[in-house]
């Protein structure tokens, strides 16, 4: 009984919900393990493991606007030097990272939305960044960011 306990509390681990007003110009959220795709452990295997970012944002200023970009992406290894990374000018596209840009205003909510199914087993990254200044005001954000193994949100680290 304590362990379906320890397991339905653990269940909504990998599921955030967030609103909150960033004043930074780069966010990063993470996952130390997930399983890709149909990989997952013994009895578990098969299913779907995404990262997703479904968020309603705004910029705090009204008539400011910039660009935001959302990326995902895996890692076997823990970067060093995740705080240096352009994720505005990260031109590169390949399986191992997806990434969107929206524009976004003070004006009205933007809906940003990036489902990223993870194809290799590792660490996982979900990060968001305001490009050309108009961070210096706030994004203010509402919605969801999960982190999906094949199983459901429990974390990996748990198997």
């Amino acid at each position: 009984m304590r362990t379906l306990a320890l397991l339905l509390t653990a269940a909504t681990a990998c599921r955030y919900e967030e609103a909150a007003t960033y004043r930074a110009n780069k966010m990063f959220f993470t996952e130390y393990f997930m399983y890709a795709s149909n990989a997952g452990p013994w009895p578990f295997s098969g299913g779907e493991s995404y990262v997703l970012a479904d968020l309603r944002a705004r910029l705090n200023v009204k008539g400011t606007k910039a660009n935001v970009t959302v990326m995902a992406f895996s890692t076997q290894d823990e970067l060093d030097s995740i705080d240096a990374m352009d994720l505005c000018h990260h031109a590169s596209e390949d399986e191992k990272h997806k990434r969107k840009v929206y524009q976004v205003s003070g004006d009205h909510l933007s809906h940003l939305y990036l489902k990223y199914p993870v194809k290799v087993a590792g660490l996982q990254y979900l990060a968001l960044q305001v490009c050309e200044g108009g961070w210096t005001s706030g994004l203010q954000v509402n919605g969801v960011f999960e982190f999906r193994n094949p199983y459901g949100f429990v974390p990996g680290r748990y198997f």
